[in-house]
């Protein structure tokens, strides 16, 4: 590592720490820009990767996941001072996207007093593995060991969200024409939630991987989940558990009851 490389983050950091009366002007740690990926599919987040690159994206870049999108994705909101410097900021994702070749799901500019551009990226051609739906899940993917198709986060998009604000901050908040303060700072989810929503929204089956609802697995008989049933404690799938289903019944109105 050269001189410049190793002095950069530690520049950019005290640029952005305090004013010439001590104030803190801004967060004083910035996430680091991870390495460019080649080659397509590209592979879901690790546990490591997450905890190393994307919590501190969030943390101190304020990316957040959306519990609405069907597929894990990270967004952002920039506001700017004026409309002809969001405008150039568009430009600017633009620059970046073609440069890494890869480009964002949603761009969109809102004209507002504060004029606002939102970012939305994932990896459509994502690969997803079951050891890591497994360490996340215990009772997911465990049988099935090929990669299983399915767009989500990778490192495309962490690298991506961390070129653009730092774009962001070098040459917009620096130059006052960026407002460093979101309205509302993003909740943070640990990455055994963030995978658990993605694979119920993917609609993936627990037991063999593919695309069908458990209780539709002729599979399951013959593959049991790595935890107990919750309800009984038996080594069988939650839509075969007996004590549930009496439980079903008895909840039931007379008129709606099986005899």
């Amino acid at each position: 590592m050269n001189l410049t490389t190793f002095a950069r983050p530690l520049l950019r950091a005290a640029r952005y720490s305090t004013a010439g009366n001590g104030t803190v002007t801004s967060r004083p740690s910035f996430p680091l820009i991870p390495p460019k990926v080649s080659g397509w599919p590209t592979p879901w987040l690790s546990s490591k990767e997450m905890e190393e690159y994307l919590t501190p994206l969030q943390e101190t870049a304020y990316w957040e996941i959306p519990d609405h999108w069907t597929s894990l994705s990270l967004r952002r909101f920039y506001w700017f001072t004026n409309g002809p410097s969001a405008l150039n900021f568009i430009r600017d994702v633009v620059d970046i996207a073609n440069a890494e070749r890869h480009h964002p799901s949603m761009l969109r500019y809102q004209d507002m007093p504060s004029p606002q551009v939102e970012v939305l990226i994932n990896t459509h051609s994502a690969t997803a593995f079951p050891k890591l739906f497994a360490e996340m899940f215990p009772s997911a993917f465990a049988h099935k060991m090929d990669p299983i198709l399915l767009p989500g986060i990778t490192m495309r998009d962490v690298r991506f969200a961390t070129l653009l604000h730092e774009k962001f901050m070098d040459t917009y908040v620096a130059k006052s024409k960026g407002i460093d303060a979101p309205l509302q700072r993003p909740s943070l989810k640990n990455s055994r939630t963030l995978i658990k929503q993605a694979y119920r929204r993917a609609g993936l089956c627990p037991a063999c991987g593919d695309r069908h609802p458990l209780a539709e697995c002729e599979a399951r008989k013959q593959i049991p989940p790595n935890v107990l049933c919750g309800a009984c404690g038996e080594p069988h799938w939650h839509v075969d558990c007996p004590k549930k289903s009496k439980s079903k019944i008895a909840a039931a109105s007379p008129k709606d009851r099986v005899s």
